[in-house]
């Protein structure tokens, strides 16, 4: 019987071209065709007689045939078009198509499986290719949709539409957005005249001209205009981009282009605008001009007033020279070392007030700096950004106003000095005519009281003295001879002197490692004592003075910090700009220079003051002077301080001839009988020409001089002609030749000590000074001084 069936399907699938399967109703292959054995490279004789998902390696045991075959078996059911997709050995991968019946013959026993096959590979790519080509269009779709909302989108936020228009016929076509920036809808007339209707009258020609220059000279439209938007009448700015397109022959065709409402930009820069033109003006107003510096580059930038403050244009080198340059000569290293160290290492912000020189007119005028820094990462400066204000007429002011308050404070000081003299004046006058009108030759008591009346005129000149020393302080003059020493023995000394008899208690808080200062000790015992009687006449009842000195560190170096502290009725807030003033006084005795004695040693002293008083409990007065670079030599000594502890009684050991020049005859008169009490002999000479040839002598007896000098007193100052410093100069250019090398032993005089002469004495020539007025006392002590020195040198 099987053999029968194999016949049978053997009959039928030799006539299918496709490859064709047939199967026993167990799925055992019963007989294949040609087609399947080509198609899978199999050999017929390998699979027939086999079960089907065995064959070729178990290729064919796909599990979703087996589900199809085994409803054929057991329902009749019949499956067309199952597409299955495997990979096959010997040719590749495949993609095939089945199809398969379940047949009944009438006389075959049992029923066949025929199982067809069709190799759809090349189709199903073909299907794949075409499905690629169709989801790249559909791609495109999506691109171009999406493009076309975010253009939307995009013109709907930026306030820009596009539009074509036809140059022929005048019509145009808009996007959405365009709409809303016209204020029209589709109903509107898309035409020529429609555009037109929304430029303002005023605009019309120059807009339209604008359009026929750019259609005629071929280039592209970029306009700013404004339209009226037919909606609202509202009036926007708009700013139109355009292109012409040209056909073959180069007639223009259309114009492909887009505006956009700028109505908000173009108010900012408006407003921006008016805000430069009035920022401009104020700063014109107020001479105030802006600068940006970069100091990565070293260039700054400057504004328009700036560059008129500073008298530059625009083809001035901004650069750091540039502006040192600008700088006056007298300020540049003080900015120099302002800019390095402030700014650049300490970082504060830049607040300056210094001069410049215009190079437009060479002209000096004062600014003032205002900056702010800005540092990157490591914290190092990378740019300042500031004003700088021209302040000359206000420092011209400001000059006028101090000129002012001095013109009104010499009036003040000129009447106070007036009547303190006066009183001073009065007094020895009248002890002087006590005295004469007292003295009997017949009366021995007549003399003693003579004596005793000459005694209280000299106490009068005595304080005659140091009235004029305190005014030469206060004034411009009195410039300090300074030594370098310690603060602390001196402030002690001068305070307790100063608080003898009184009920004050002092308490002393004095550094021991006080840093030594650079001082003149005359002046600065002045300062404490004044200090020290201005505390005790605020506590007349008594009570606590602590006087303090300490080492600080300020920002300009080490500093000697000393205070007064007292607990008295303190100071008048109102008062406290007026203390320093001169003849300014809250107390009923007084004449008022004390503080102002005290402010100007101090700041002769390079050093400051300051107060801190609250009425009722008490004040305390701080001062700081700078230490000094060097430490004091054991010997340092002030000659003045010496010539005071000398006693007057003593005459000087060694006698000798002094020449004293002069132009006053009473001080000629004076220091004639000082020298000749002390043993001297006196020449005199009242002009320069005369000192230089006693000291000298003429040319033709330059080797035989008449007199030898032992000493000379040259005053510094004699009117209309050359004074001590010139004839010192000549006499020490000669001295060698004419006097064997002798040297002699010069002092300089004068009543005012301004002169650098008077505070450097050595330096011109000089060994040493004597101030006016003087007395016996301070005449003896320096001449003993030097001579004897000299002396001793000689026997050596």
């Amino acid at each position: 019987m099987f053999d029968g069936v194999k016949e049978y399907a053997a009959s039928i699938v030799e006539t299918v071209r496709e490859p064709l399967l047939v199967l026993s109703s167990d799925l055992k292959i019963l007989t294949v065709n040609r087609s399947f054995c080509n198609t899978f490279k199999i050999s017929i004789d390998k699979i027939v007689g086999k079960f089907i998902y065995d064959i070729d390696d178990h290729q064919w045991d796909i599990p979703s045939l087996r589900l199809l075959l085994n409803e054929i078996v057991l329902k009749d059911s019949v499956f067309n078009d199952y597409e299955v997709e495997r990979d096959f050995t010997g040719i590749g991968r495949k993609n095939i198509l089945l199809n398969a019946r379940k047949i009944h013959g009438k006389d075959v026993d049992p029923s066949i499986i025929l199982l067809a096959m069709e190799d759809i590979t090349l189709l199903k790519e073909k299907e794949r290719e075409k499905e690629k080509e169709r989801e790249k269009e559909r791609e495109k779709e999506r691109e171009l949709r999406e493009n076309e909302r975010f253009l939307r989108e995009s013109q709907k936020a930026a306030g820009i539409g596009s539009y074509v228009t036809d140059l022929a016929t005048g019509i145009w076509k808009i996007s959405p957005e365009m709409y809303n920036i016209l204020g029209i809808d589709e109903s509107y007339p898309h035409t020529l005249e429609g555009w037109a209707s929304f430029l303002p009258a005023d605009t019309q020609e120059e807009v339209f001209a604008y359009h026929t220059r750019v259609e005629s000279e071929r280039k592209r439209f970029d306009y700013e205009y404004r339209i009226i938007r037919f909606k609202d009448k509202e009036e926007r700015w708009v700013h139109g981009l355009g292109e012409i397109e040209y056909d073959n022959q180069g007639k223009p065709v259309r114009r492909i282009g887009t505006i956009q409402d700028i109505t908000e930009r173009k108010q900012m820069e408006i407003a921006l605008k008016e805000q430069e033109y009035f920022f401009k003006e104020s700063q014109q107003a107020a001479l105030i001009g802006s600068y940006k510096t970069n100091f990565i580059s070293g260039s700054w930038e400057s504004s328009e007033v700036l560059d008129q403050i500073f008298g530059i244009d625009q083809s001035y080198k901004r650069t750091m020279e540039g502006w040192l340059k600008l700088i006056h000569p007298d300020d540049k290293e003080m900015m120099e070392h302002y800019l390095n160290q402030e700014l650049m290492v300490k970082h504060k912000p830049f607040n300056k007030v210094y001069r410049i020189i215009r190079p437009s007119d060479h002209e000096t005028r004062w600014v003032s700096g205002l900056g702010k820094i800005s540092c990157d990462k490591e914290g190092k400066v990378i740019s300042l950004i500031g004003t700088i204000q021209d302040i000359t007429e206000r420092k011209k002011t400001e000059e006028m106003l101090q000129n002012n308050q001095k013109l009104e404070a010499l009036g003040v000081l000129g009447g106070g000095i007036a009547h303190d003299f006066n009183n001073l004046l009065s007094g020895i006058f009248g002890y002087i005519e006590i005295a004469r009108n007292t003295l009997d030759k017949d009366d021995p008591r007549s003399i003693v009281k003579g004596i005793e009346y000459l005694e209280k005129a000299l106490s009068s000149f005595v304080r005659a003295k140091d009235l004029t020393q305190q005014l030469l302080t206060f004034s411009q003059g009195g410039a300090p001879i300074k030594e370098i020493g310690s603060l602390g023995p001196l402030i002690k000394e001068c305070t307790e002197f100063a608080l003898v008899g009184s009920n004050i208690l002092c308490l002393f808080q004095l550094a021991e490692d006080l840093l030594f200062c650079d001082f003149d000790k005359n002046q600065m015992g002045q300062v404490f004592s004044n200090l020290a009687i201005n505390a005790k006449q605020a506590m007349p009842h008594g009570g606590k003075l602590v006087v303090s000195a300490r080492n600080v560190d300020l920002e300009n170096g080490q500093y000697v910090q000393i205070s007064f502290a007292d607990e008295g009725c303190g100071i008048p807030h109102h008062c406290l700009l007026q203390i320093f003033d001169p003849f300014f006084t809250t107390k009923q005795t007084g004449h008022g220079l004390g503080l102002s004695i005290v402010h100007s040693i101090v700041t002769k002293h390079n050093g400051a003051i300051r107060v801190e008083s609250i009425e009722g409990k008490g004040t305390t007065m701080i001062l700081s002077f700078p230490a000094a670079l060097e430490e004091a030599s054991a010997s340092t000594v002030s000659v003045v301080n010496k010539a005071c502890t000398v006693s007057s009684s003593s005459t000087a050991s060694t006698k000798g001839h002094i020449l004293v020049m002069d132009d006053e005859e009473c001080i000629r008169d004076i220091i004639e009988q000082m020298l000749t009490d002390l043993g001297y002999e006196v020449s005199f000479a009242i002009n320069a020409q005369e000192a230089l040839e006693m000291l000298l002598g003429s040319v033709s007896e330059s080797e035989k001089m008449k007199t030898v000098f032992v000493a000379a007193i040259l005053d510094l100052t004699i009117p209309g002609g050359a004074g001590g410093k010139e004839v010192i100069s000549k006499v020490r250019e000669r001295e060698d030749e004419v006097n064997h090398n002798h040297k002699l032993i010069a002092f300089v005089c004068s009543g005012y000590s301004d002169d650098p002469v008077m505070s450097n004495p050595s330096q011109y020539g000089f060994n040493d000074t004597i101030y006016k007025p003087f007395r016996k006392n301070d005449v003896d002590a320096i001449l003993r001084r030097y001579l004897n020195k000299k002396n001793k040198d000689n026997l050596r």
